[in-house]
C-alpha cells in the first residue's frame, strides 16, 4: 500500500470513528505496531486483554486545532486497526 491510500483510507474512516470533517492530513508513517486481539471492534478506548500481533501498518495522523488522531492502517489489506486520540 501507498501513502497516499493508507491517507486516503484514514479520512475516509473520519465518521466510522467519529471524528469530523475538520480532522485533516497531518503526517503518516509506516512503521511496525503492536495491536491487541481482543475481538472488539476498533474505537479510541484502551484495548483490552489478549494476544498481540505485530504488523506493518501506516499510522496516519489527522488534525484539527489542538487535536491530533492517528489512525493505523495494515499495510496489508487496507482496514484499520487501532485508533487513538489526543485527550486535550
Amino acid at each position: 500500500m501507498t501513502e497516499d491510500k493508507a491517507v486516503e483510507a484514514a479520512l475516509q474512516a473520519r465518521h466510522r470513528l467519529e471524528l469530523v470533517d475538520d480532522y485533516q492530513y497531518s503526517s503518516a508513517e509506516k512503521r511496525i505496531i503492536e495491536i491487541v486481539m481482543d475481538g472488539k471492534p476498533v474505537s479510541d478506548s484502551l484495548p483490552g486483554t489478549g494476544p498481540v500481533r505485530d504488523l506493518v501498518a501506516w499510522v496516519v495522523v489527522l488534525a484539527f486545532e489542538t487535536s491530533e488522531a492517528e489512525i493505523a492502517i495494515d499495510d496489508m489489506t487496507g482496514q484499520v486497526v487501532r485508533f487513538r486520540r489526543s485527550r486535550g
